[in-house]
């Protein structure tokens, strides 16, 4: 699955010039919705198997690096002069971010795909409405 962000970035590159960077996110946060709602999906009828996983999870990395490498460009092109410490605080909060909802997730995902999946298209739905409800104009986010 790790050749899928290889793709992902390499379509990135491709397509960031002629859409533009929310555009990317959006295109990329919906592919990780319907990756994630396909795990929860096929895990729910008992036909989830490592082959459709695999899959699933190859779309799902096309495009979780995509919305990562967007998302850190995004928080640091308002901030040219202080691009460093940007950096280092996209980085942090996001990692402890991550850490907080891995540690207060654990106990109740418990190794379950199925409800793994769940949480995930919950999450990813979440930043695919949040997105669409971005305007660029508002945000000065140069498409």
């Amino acid at each position: 699955t790790g050749l899928g962000i290889i793709i992902g970035q390499i379509l990135n590159r491709t397509l960031l010039p002629r859409v533009g960077v929310l555009a990317m996110l959006k295109l990329s946060s919906l592919i990780l919705l319907i990756a994630s709602a396909s795990v929860a999906a096929l895990s729910m009828q008992g036909i989830l198997d490592a082959y459709n996983f695999t899959a699933l999870m190859f779309l799902f990395n096309t495009s979780f690096l995509v919305v990562v490498s967007n998302t850190a460009a995004l928080t640091l092109d308002p901030h040219p002069n202080l691009a460093g410490m940007a950096s280092a605080f996209f980085g942090a909060v996001t990692n402890g971010l991550g850490a907080l909802f891995i540690a207060g997730s654990f106990d109740f995902i418990k190794g379950d795909v199925q409800t793994w999946s769940w949480v995930m298209t919950v999450m990813t739905a979440s930043c695919v409405i949040a997105l669409w409800l971005v305007h660029s104009k508002k945000f000065n986010i140069h498409e």
